[in-house]
């Protein structure tokens, strides 16, 4: 799977951003950036076994109407299904967005999922003093967005301011903007908070890094 680049400078606004958010709420924010939840391994096979499968029965039928240009014998019929099988295999992991064609939705949505579960349980995020940390994560290829708020902020915060945050980053991965869709993401997570009573503390420790995170 192709890996998408950040720039130095897009890392350092993505962490401006973090840094600003901490400086006045209590929260603590960990972005989160993969290129795709999933290797999807079995969309290759399933378009080898669909294109192998379409590739014999245009063979036979074009044998059936007496359209076909050459006589085939069964060997040159099985190297010509195999051939257009490998190219079928081939497809997904060159052209990466086919599997977005191939794939269902909720197949995609619960790979993405499970890859933020992941990457909120491995980045420490549950772990903040007063279990008020959020995951912005993000998977390029599916184009989906997972916001995912600790206990103590979820208890205040409804489903639809979050995904008002959602709806921001989606709105950068179409506009071919990722780094400010998560700035401009971080930037509503900043006034939810502040919104919500998450004001500053004055023992507040820097707990989670600032950076952001790209996983593979």
């Amino acid at each position: 799977m192709s890996k998408y680049h950040f720039t130095e400078q897009e890392k350092e606004e993505i962490k401006k951003a973090v840094q600003d958010l901490e400086m006045v709420t209590s929260g603590e924010l960990v972005p989160y950036f993969v290129p795709s939840s999933d290797k999807y391994e079995e969309v290759s096979w399933y378009s080898a076994a669909v294109v192998g499968l379409f590739t014999l029965v245009v063979i036979a039928f074009l044998s059936y109407t007496w359209a076909l240009p050459v006589q085939l014998t069964p060997i040159d019929t099985a190297l010509i299904v195999i051939g257009f099988m490998l190219c079928g295999f081939l497809t997904p992991i060159i052209f990466p967005f086919t599997i977005r064609w191939i794939t269902s939705r909720e197949t995609m949505e619960q790979r993405v999922y499970q890859r933020a579960i992941e990457a909120f349980l491995e980045e420490g995020i549950y772990k903040t003093k007063e279990n008020i940390g959020i995951l912005i994560f993000v998977s390029k290829l599916e184009h989906k967005v997972i916001v995912l708020g600790d206990e103590g902020i979820s208890a205040k915060v409804s489903g639809k301011d979050w995904q008002a945050i959602v709806d921001t980053v989606v709105q950068g991965i179409k506009q071919k903007e990722i780094a400010s869709g998560i700035v401009n993401a971080i930037g509503k997570c900043k006034d939810l908070l502040l919104s919500h009573g998450f004001n500053t503390r004055q023992d507040g420790p820097n707990e989670l890094s600032d950076d952001l995170r790209i996983g593979f």
